[in-house]
């Protein structure tokens, strides 16, 4: 960046770039008592006379609605965790990455149609909580950890032994509870899936989850608690009877992992066979290991030679891509079957229908309250919304077709920590951000941006244009939809108001949009010129700011910067510095100093090299421009230099 502009500063320190995401799976658990297992199972399948809590994957829609809305969200969610490794802390993780990881296990258990109520066991959690910090602090996982290993305890090791366990290393980790890594069980020593075969086990009713972030030199780790001692219990009622990943529908392509399996309470597959074809050509099919004891007796299969040893990059079908299974020679209390079904694999990207929200987010203060995004969609265009946080409840119009509107609530913050939130409809995203509770302000950090042009009365007629602003009115313009990409989290705007009077004129003012009009001018112009005033405005409802005219003019509102929560460390700390001047053109010619500007010429000022002992570590300047013509003078823009003019 160049350095050429003028005075006070802010400071940005960069983040570290993410690096690979990389992650470790063990063999898979195996539950303390084996012996007569399969003996006790229920043997009968029972046929699905309720429901499950499952997905109904026959229509496309419906899954797509539920990746989009109900999957998606779980990825990413901050774990706030508590812990320690080098104080032998095993923390806590916050409860919205708790019921992450519980909506991702319960996603794939809806979409594979077994049911999908799991719930957490906080005593399995506090344990897993203690074996995810012995993985942590030793960079390792074992389901029999050794007592010299670093941050060792009983619990942690006895969660080992009941749990699904994971490690990952390297930044931008996002699969909540590593959910997704246990359904792709990939790696040569778990061609038996039963990592998969445990979180699909359909008498589960409760598990658990531990969590620790990559934290310096210390790997993340996980435990995921799989055995709540309903192993080998009567088989409750599930969708299709058999167990099947990918399952017999439409599957999103982003879960078709290179290992398939089909699961069948004691059925023998030693000499069973898999054909496949897709799009009506066969697939070569490379069967696995059978390895029984994880869960049900299942079959694995790799089909088109893929490699289920090395980094899942799924690709996106071209349309919709339909896979016909069957597998033959299954033989079930003493008598052979023959199952076939068929897999279509679609992109949940791709859809006839289109959605879009009214406006792109809204920020509430700790106090919470309520609000609304509407809904435009096509006609017969189903849609779900669903929110990602606790505190965002949404009161009514949580699903839809064609246009509609979404009304929520937002719960006070008590805490002393900021927070966001997002409602999903169909893949769009309004953000809900919070303040903190607090007895002062809240400090915000300044992100400067190159001047754009929010707003121009004086354009053809829309929503940032025209008509001008009649005399006595007012009108609110939502920043975060204008072109000039300000995020819904901006807390204020860095903004140049420009009043151009149609005849004569008193004054103009801008507030945040929902708060009272206050009895303040932000610009004065008795005399009906043109002027311009800078101001910087808090975002109000939508993050959009009020303009009230006491006579008729046309209003141009630009944008040079906005302000964030001081905790975005993305963004840059003010730093005042002691009044300087810095160029003065009037005086004798140098760097600094004269000669005039002339009409459209363009000079550079080298900041750092001037008197005022600007740090070279500035990130952009805080301003007085004071223009002196000589005659008339339109406008005066400054810019950093080596950008484009705005």
């Amino acid at each position: 960046m160049s350095h050429n502009l003028s005075i006070l500063i802010l400071f940005i320190f960069a983040a570290s770039l993410a690096q690979p995401q990389h992650a470790q799976l063990g063999t898979p658990p195996l539950p303390a008592a084996r012996t007569n297992v399969a003996a006790q199972a229920e043997t009968s399948v029972q046929p699905a006379a309720t429901s499950g809590n499952w997905i109904d994957i026959s229509n496309r829609q419906t899954v797509q609605s539920s990746y989009l809305n109900t999957y998606l969200p779980t990825a990413g969610v901050a774990m706030n965790w508590t812990g320690s490794v080098a104080a032998d802390n095993p923390g806590t993780t916050s409860q919205a990455y708790q019921n992450a990881v519980d909506a991702r296990i319960n996603w794939f258990r809806g979409m594979a149609g077994v049911p999908a109520g799991i719930t957490l066991n906080a005593s399995y959690s506090q344990q897993d909580q203690a074996a995810a910090l012995m993985f942590s602090a030793n960079n390792q996982i074992s389901h029999s950890p050794p007592s010299t290993w670093t941050d060792y305890s009983s619990a942690g090791a006895n969660a080992a032994a009941n749990s699904n366990i994971c490690l990952y290393y390297g930044q931008g980790w996002t699969d909540s509870g590593c959910i997704a890594l246990y359904i792709q069980d990939g790696g040569s020593n778990n061609t038996a899936a039963g990592h998969r075969r445990w979180l699909l086990y359909p008498q589960t009713q409760q598990m658990g989850t531990g969590d620790v972030p990559v934290n310096g030199s210390n790997d993340g780790a996980n435990a995921v608690w799989v055995f709540d001692g309903n192993y080998g219990t009567t088989r409750p009622p599930t969708r299709d009877g058999f167990v099947a990943w990918p399952p017999p529908g439409y599957v999103p392509y982003q879960v078709v992992y290179p290992r398939w399996s089909f699961s069948y309470p004691n059925a023998d597959f030693s000499n069973a066979t898999v054909t496949m074809t897709t799009q009506g050509t066969s697939v070569p099919v490379t069967l696995q290991p059978l390895a029984n004891g994880y869960g049900e007796n299942t079959l694995v299969w790799v089909p088109n030679n893929e490699d289920p040893n090395s980094n899942f990059n799924p690709v996106a079908p071209s349309g919709d891509t339909t896979t016909s299974i069957t597998i033959s020679n299954v033989v079930v209390n003493g008598s052979a079957q023959t199952f076939s079904y068929s897999v279509i694999v679609f992109d949940p990207g791709q859809t006839s229908c289109s959605y879009s929200l009214g406006q792109s987010g809204q920020h509430f203060a700790s106090s919470g309250g309520s609000g609304n995004v509407s809904v435009s969609a096509g006609s017969g265009c189903a849609w779900m919304a669903s929110a990602n946080a606790t505190w965002i409840s949404i009161t009514s119009g949580s699903s839809g077709s064609g246009n509609g509107t979404v009304n929520y609530t937002v719960s006070p913050n008590t805490s002393t920590q900021s927070r966001s939130g997002t409602i999903s409809v169909e893949g769009q995203t309004f953000t809900i951000s919070q303040d903190a509770a607090s007895s002062g302000p809240t400090a915000l950090r300044f992100v400067p941006v190159t001047p754009c042009r929010v707003a121009d009365t004086r354009n053809a007629n829309g929503t940032f244009g025209g008509p001008y602003l009649s005399g006595g009115t007012s009108r609110d313009f939502a920043i975060p939809n204008s072109k000039c990409g300000i995020p819904a989290t901006a807390q204020a705007y860095s903004l140049n108001v420009t009043a151009v009077p149609l005849g004569g004129f008193n004054y103009l003012s801008v507030w945040p949009s929902g708060e009272p009009q206050p009895n303040v001018s932000t610009l004065n112009s008795t005399d009906g010129r043109v002027k311009a005033n800078a101001a910087i405005v808090a975002a109000g409802n939508n993050g959009a700011v009020s303009v009230y005219a006491t006579d008729s003019t046309q209003v141009i509102l630009d944008i040079d910067g906005y302000f964030v929560p001081a905790t975005n460390t993305a963004a840059l700390a003010f730093y005042p510095m002691t009044s300087c001047r810095v160029v003065d053109t009037r005086q004798g010619s140098a760097p600094f100093g004269g000669p005039a500007l002339n009409a459209s010429e363009t000079r550079t000022f080298p900041m750092l090299s001037s008197g005022c002992n600007i740090p070279s570590t500035a990130q952009a300047y805080s301003l007085n421009v004071t223009a002196v013509p000589r005659g008339q003078l339109w406008y005066l823009t400054a810019w950093p230099s080596g950008f484009s003019q705005p």
